[in-house]
């Protein structure tokens, strides 16, 4: 079961050993790995075989038997060459080149000191599904990433764009610095920890591994963060001219545009918690931390607006039904441009989407 999950998310298998032949043979397929005889070698081949020959072998061979330290060092190396992210699982002091050779050693908890000297991780339990779930949680933890980084972008970019208009229409800003850092560090101080906490997607497991030179920020995200802050500076700076122009109070359609910017966020975070599935496929109790942080945002934002002592502070009045409208009509729309943008790509996404090749090799050493 641990391989098949490894292979669903496109890691590939292989097992290095200096048994005999069959012996290996017989030890993968206990695995549960399927071995016919093309998907072998040992080590008296592999003494004969060039570089270039090494490099082929390794695309389609999954176990090597009667091997030595040097063999094992070769084997990593050409799968390397292929472009093949390679961690290594050893214990023995025969393992350390192979292990400090590979991109990431993995040495076993019982293995020896060179091992765990030269290796990156230790595993204390001695179990390969530990290593399938280490990937997992690393999966998660650079989604989480993601969309952090992807929250606090999106809602910066907006504010950097809803003062560029006010400068270049040389009108008064529509929000003061005050403001600004009562949205960054109060608001969306809250929501942009509990996105850390998101449990991650179900079948993150069943995404073929990134490219080792792929961006944090990559171009679906660019194209969300430009889509989602244009749109919401654009709205905020023309609700700012309305509510400015209808009343004539600087305050109050500052006051329009705090909580704007404020609570829009608060909406759109939820889209934010994956990129991978529309906001209604998402299970919304499943981060109990992000909906406890968004209520206490959004009672931090109404105290901004409504408790005197943070007027003077904020310099916010009090809004009615008509300016909580406008507001509560932008937060959603925002929603409904977030989940559309994710809906083109995901589309894009599925209609590319294939069997997944091999990106990430985790090699075992035995003996």
């Amino acid at each position: 079961q641990t391989l098949q999950e490894s292979s669903l998310a496109g890691v590939r298998t292989i097992m290095m050993t200096g048994d005999h032949r069959l012996t290996a043979k017989a030890i993968g397929e206990e695995l549960g790995m399927k071995v016919g005889s093309d998907q072998m070698i040992d080590g008296t081949q592999l003494d004969v075989m060039s570089t270039d020959e090494l490099a082929r072998a390794v695309k389609t061979v999954s176990i090597f038997a009667r091997v030595t330290p040097d063999h094992k060092l070769n084997i990593v190396s050409a799968l390397q060459s292929n472009g093949e992210v390679v961690a290594m699982t050893g214990d023995g002091v025969n393992d350390a080149p192979a292990l400090k050779q590979a991109d990431i050693g993995v040495a076993l908890g019982s293995g020896t000191d060179v091992a765990k000297g030269v290796a990156d991780i230790v595993i204390l339990d001695n179990r390969f599904s530990t290593i399938v779930k280490t990937v997992k949680e690393g999966r998660i933890i650079f989604d989480n990433i993601r969309s952090v980084v992807l929250y606090l972008l999106t809602d910066s970019f907006s504010e950097v764009i809803l003062i560029f208009l006010a400068l270049l229409a040389r009108v008064e800003l529509p929000l003061i610095a005050v403001q600004i850092l009562w949205i960054n560090l109060v608001t969306d101080g809250f929501s942009d920890i509990a996105l850390t906490l998101e449990p991650g997607d179900p079948d993150v497991m069943l995404d073929a591994p990134r490219k080792k030179d792929e961006p944090l920020v990559n171009r679906e995200m660019k194209v969300l963060i430009g889509i989602v802050s244009s749109v919401s500076a654009v709205v905020a700076f023309a609700t700012f001219l309305f509510v400015k122009a209808k009343t004539g109070d600087t305050d109050l359609a500052r006051t329009v545009v705090f909580a704007m910017l404020g609570l829009d966020s608060l909406f759109y975070v939820f889209s934010l918690r994956s990129l991978r599935k529309p906001l209604w496929k998402l299970k919304f109790f499943t981060n109990g931390y992000l909906i406890a942080s968004v209520i206490i945002a959004f009672f931090v934002q109404m105290a901004g607006i409504y408790v005197p002592v943070l007027q003077r502070v904020l310099q916010t009045t009090a809004l009615d039904i008509s300016h909580w409208l406008i507001v509560l009509i932008e937060c959603v729309a925002i929603v409904v441009i977030t989940e559309g943008v994710k809906g083109v790509f995901l589309k894009k996404e599925r209609q590319k989407r294939t069997v997944p090749t091999s990106a990430t090799v985790v090699v075992l050493a035995k003996g």
